[in-house]
């Protein structure tokens, strides 16, 4: 994925937890580039799990999004929601473009879709 003029604004890894709850326990993630979250956790895995860890790493991150990703508010002290910031991809998958502060690489949170449906089924079976 590429991102033309990209911006991004600091947020907290609590934030990013709490917006991963919120997005709902049958709601499988992965992560794309990040080789702290890739060594802690068996991915792809549900947000609770990759929030409790978030909150476990507690540093501060930058999300990159489009110079055009709109606002919920005019003013300029207004920060942009989360959920402004996703991108949707063709297929409905949503990505955050995130990175440590003060480190390398930009990584990917990536909704993943298939195991979300997949995980939904195999409860609904029992």
């Amino acid at each position: 994925m590429v991102l033309l003029q990209p911006t991004s604004i600091e947020i907290q890894a609590k934030d990013l937890a709490d917006w991963l709850v919120q997005q709902g326990a049958d709601i499988y993630w992965t992560v794309d580039g990040d080789p702290l979250l890739a060594g802690r956790l068996s991915l792809p895995c549900p947000g609770d799990e990759l929030a409790e860890e978030l909150r476990k790493v507690g540093r501060p991150l930058s999300v990159f999004y489009p110079v055009a990703a709109t606002c919920a508010s005019d003013t300029k002290s207004a920060r942009p929601k989360l959920d402004d910031l996703v991108e949707t991809e063709e297929l409905g998958t949503r990505v955050l473009q995130l990175q440590w502060k003060d480190a390398d690489p930009i990584w990917l949170l990536i909704e993943d879709k298939e195991t979300s449906a997949s995980m939904s089924r195999e409860t609904s079976l029992k």
